[in-house]
């Protein structure tokens, strides 16, 4: 079965997801699939996953930030299996993809808030509650507009990664492909615990606002804006002629 789940993954070029999520999510998938789990209960779980890693990350400590990225992992994980699970059952539904995306809308939001609240709580700055509500509306707008893309450049021979791989930011850009390695999304969630461990356990950062981790989730936040302009303007130079 785990062999039949392997086949159905396709190519997908995300580093993460080829060297930890797919590896983990084919034995979990197989599992689920022993115990008669519903593709769309995998979905629904990706919210929880979400909530429960915002508020860990809301916290401002390197523990959250460990806790929290475990929880957002998870629902990577999820987001994979629910798919395979489908495939599996042969239950491919359009509901099905529209909860993921819905699912996706949902989670990233709770993320960029989690983050700035945890930013504030570490710092007393009230910016960082700005700059993540900032991040947060152009991280869901960089979301719809590649969605929208999709519904509209989208062909029976052409599968969704194909069309988004169409504006991706990193093609042909090898600073910017290092740069999606460290800060797209998925990044965060691999990224912020081993640096979270490193100010623990390496530096003896206490919280404060100049610990290792805390630069980056900054980073993060301040890039979701640029992310969003760029993309937008792949979007405006290959299909706007």
């Amino acid at each position: 079965m785990v062999r039949e789940i392997t086949a159905s993954q396709g190519q997908i070029t995300n580093f993460y997801y080829i060297y930890f999520t797919r590896y983990l999510s084919r034995h979990i998938t197989a599992i689920l699939y022993l115990l008669n789990v519903a593709p769309n209960t995998v979905t629904w779980s990706m919210m929880l996953f979400g909530m429960a890693g915002s508020f860990f990350y809301s916290l401002g400590t390197h523990v959250g930030y460990l806790i929290g990225s475990c929880c957002f992992i998870l629902l990577n994980i999820a987001d994979t299996s629910d798919g395979e699970l489908a495939r599996l059952r042969q239950q491919t539904t359009s509901f099905g993809e529209y909860l993921d995306r819905l699912c996706h809308y949902f989670t990233n939001s709770m993320m960029c808030l989690g983050l700035g609240i945890g930013l504030y709580v570490e710092s007393s700055n009230l910016i960082y509650i700005y700059i993540s509500c900032i991040s947060c509306c152009c991280y869901v707008l960089d979301d719809v507009s590649k969605d929208l893309l999709l519904v509209v450049k989208r062909t029976p021979s052409r599968t969704r990664s194909e069309v988004s791989q169409t504006v991706s930011l990193s093609k042909n850009s090898t600073a910017l492909t290092v740069a999606m390695y460290l800060f797209a999304h998925s990044s965060v969630w691999h990224v912020l615990p081993i640096l979270a461990f490193i100010d623990i356990f390496c530096l003896g950062f206490e919280p404060g606002g100049h610990s290792v981790s805390f630069i980056y989730v900054v980073l993060f936040l301040l890039g979701l804006p640029v992310k969003a302009v760029l993309r937008m303007r792949n979007v405006s130079k290959i299909y706007g002629s």
